[in-house]
């Protein structure tokens, strides 16, 4: 199976809702890359010797997501965001769903 990558570059506030709304949307399985450093009860979880270093956080952060190559991907975020948008029609009027709207918008021109 082959996918497409998307990225959804956002601030670090963000994640939690952009990774609910594409939840939401049947999209599961993100990916979240910031610079946040790692609490020490995270750090003492992993299995790993040597941390690695970090810059300072910025406040920004990436949410990937994959969909099925072979599937119809404009349609299904078409279908998905249309049928979201209107059980939050509150959230659609904030800075973050403009945002999404318009990245959802340039991976239906990309597909």
């Amino acid at each position: 199976m082959k996918w497409k990558k998307f990225t959804l570059t956002t601030t670090t506030e963000a994640v939690d809702l952009i990774s609910y709304t594409l939840d939401e949307l049947g999209i599961e399985g993100i990916e979240i890359e910031d610079n946040i450093p790692l609490t020490e009860k995270e750090t003492k979880g992993m299995f790993i010797d040597i941390l690695p270093e970090l810059p300072p956080d910025d406040g920004t952060a990436r949410v990937s997501f994959y969909l099925d190559e072979d599937e119809d991907t404009e349609e299904k975020l078409k279908a998905q965001f249309t049928g979201y948008r209107q059980r939050k029609m509150c959230l659609a009027k904030s800075d973050f769903m403009k945002d999404f709207s318009m990245f959802l918008t340039q991976v239906m021109k990309r597909a």
